[in-house]
């Protein structure tokens, strides 16, 4: 979720939502695109009151609006994408520019997906973190007609989501 998007769900909860928070319930986020209060969350807490030390209710939604931007970095620092939001997000950057994404073995793609701050990025060779990003490898002798259906289906079976996980496996699991 970008800043944005996580201000204006943050405005929409329920009061009832943020007293539960501040009365020891958590704000979590699924598949990075929605939030949800739970009262025993293990897993994807973006915020609890004991984050933020507040007097009230109110007073913990105006402190979490006012730090949305830190509390969002701190959430991504420690949780990648899910699958779910990792298609979404570059399914809407590639599509119609399949191509650009794909390159046949020991070759370089013109562009390739990097995640930063929770939200995935085209980044072209010009940019130091071209090298970081995932794209689509592409079997030897494929047609290109073939390559924006096989971009499609490496994205939509995970395995764009999988490599992701695994090129910055120490910047999340260590």
């Amino acid at each position: 979720m970008h800043i944005q998007e996580i201000q204006t769900k943050l405005n929409r909860l329920p009061q009832k939502d943020w007293k539960s928070i501040f009365d020891g319930a958590q704000l979590v986020i699924h598949d990075d695109e929605s939030l949800t209060v739970q009262s025993q969350a293990i897993d994807n807490i973006f915020l609890s009151a004991s984050m933020i030390e507040t007097d009230s209710a109110d007073e913990l939604k105006n402190q979490a609006l006012a730090q949305v931007e830190e509390l969002l970095s701190q959430y991504y620092r420690k949780h990648p994408l899910t699958q779910k939001g990792f298609y979404r997000k570059a399914l809407a950057i590639i599509k119609g520019h399949e191509n650009d994404f794909a390159a046949a073995p020991r070759q370089e793609p013109n562009c390739t997906l990097f995640v930063e701050g929770g939200e995935v990025v085209a980044e072209d060779q010009s940019s130091p973190k071209f090298l970081y990003g995932v794209y689509c490898e592409l079997p030897d002798n494929i047609a290109n007609g073939a390559i924006p259906e096989t971009v499609q289906k490496w994205l939509e079976n995970g395995d764009a989501h999988e490599t992701y996980l695994e090129m910055n496996v120490c910047r999340y699991f260590c």
